[in-house]
């Protein structure tokens, strides 16, 4: 009675999550640059 997911729809979901990954190391990496860049700034307040 059970059923398997069908080969397209689990390679699908892989690439999504690929992509998903791809764009949260993407955002994390922004973070750290933008923290890179105005770090100086943002200690010269202090």
């Amino acid at each position: 009675m059970s059923e398997s997911i069908p080969p397209d729809v689990l390679a699908v979901a892989a690439s999504h999550l690929r992509a998903a990954k791809f764009f949260q190391l993407a955002a994390f990496v922004m973070l750290i640059y933008d923290h890179m860049l105005t770090f100086s700034d943002e200690a010269s307040f202090l």
